[in-house]
């Protein structure tokens, strides 16, 4: 043991098993000289913009911001930066993670806080709505969209997007109210009413092109009685049934018209193929099944007057059955 102790290690050897010896070269310090064009990926920006979503659109070589909303991002990004490069300690945090105080105890000095969304800086700058920690929640409108937009290929998703997103501005400009009802079973895809134009299970619709027929052909009803000032014929004042089929059909097929100019004008847009974007049969030769209709307008014809003769209060179809029992569920589009 002590002749061992005497023994110089040159070299250093070993690994996990001890099986065999590998031999560990010394550590050779030193200075590298890096060249300008090494050194590009650190040093040069790879985008104009101040604003990280105005730097992240524009790395496809096009924006999709108008410029009015270019100039209003990138004015905001740059008072951010300038700000922190005035006051780099603003960024400084602790090990966890969070903004702390850089110089605690001292009167005059603000204190910043935790962010959580927004904080204050100083009394003249604010960072707006940076970082959110809650949970994003998903309108109906947004999940309806996003399960047909599984069915289309990836290539068209960009301009499906905001296609939804004009679809969705087009009947919010407008203050058309839309609600849903979701896991129905109505007998109904769609109808509308004095207060909401109401859609049923929207995500069970075959497709994409249907929700866009459903829905315009609904607004269309609207347009009907708030800015055409037509008669709602579900109003019961029109006793004669004859009479009564022969306006509500009228409007039935410029509803069906009006629908399909707008399947066929989003379709001429994104060029989705046939397979993914079509009308079932049903609202292709809608215009042919006025005898089906009838039979079934019939019925809540009768029930209308059936009601008005026990001296019952009418408004309009939300006070038959078929669509009173189900307003307790109603939730809204958007």
């Amino acid at each position: 043991m002590k002749e061992n102790k005497k023994i110089q290690i040159k070299e250093a050897t070993g690994d996990s098993t001890g099986s065999r010896g590998s031999y560990i070269a010394p550590l050779q310090l030193g200075v590298r000289v890096f060249k300008k064009s090494q050194m590009g990926p650190f040093t040069q920006p790879v985008s104009k913009y101040d604003s990280p979503e105005l730097e992240y659109d524009s790395y496809d070589g096009s924006m999709d911001e108008t410029k009015k909303q270019i100039k209003k991002l990138e004015s905001k990004a740059r008072k951010i930066t300038n700000y922190i490069t005035k006051h780099p300690n603003s960024t400084s945090s602790d090990e966890d993670g969070n903004n702390i105080n850089q110089t605690p105890g001292k009167k005059g000095l603000n204190i910043v806080p935790i962010v959580t969304e927004w904080v204050e800086i100083t009394k003249d700058t604010i960072l707006e709505d940076i970082v959110s920690n809650e949970p994003k929640t998903t309108s109906n409108y947004e999940r309806v969209i996003n399960k047909f937009k599984k069915d289309i290929p990836s290539f068209y998703h960009k301009e499906y997007d905001l296609i939804a997103q004009k679809i969705k501005d087009f009947v919010q400009d407008r203050g058309y109210v839309v609600k849903i009802i979701n896991a129905c079973n109505t007998g109904f895809r769609g109808v509308r009413t004095n207060k909401a134009i109401i859609l049923c299970s929207p995500e069970t619709f075959p497709n994409f092109a249907t929700f866009v027929y459903l829905l315009f052909h609904e607004l269309r009803h609207e347009q009907q009685m708030s800015e055409f000032d037509l008669k709602d014929t579900y109003m019961g004042d029109v006793e004669d049934f004859e009479e009564f089929f022969k306006i509500y059909w009228q409007m039935e097929l410029d509803a069906d018209k009006y629908g399909k100019d707008w399947v066929k004008k989003i379709g001429d847009v994104l060029k989705l193929p046939h397979i993914v974007y079509n009308l079932d049969p049903m609202i292709e030769n809608y215009p042919s099944m006025s005898n089906m209709v009838k039979q079934f307008t019939l019925h809540l014809h009768r029930e209308i007057q059936t009601l008005k003769s026990r001296g019952m209060s009418y408004g309009d179809i939300s006070d038959l059955d078929i669509v009173k029992k189900h307003l307790q569920t109603l939730e809204d589009m958007f």
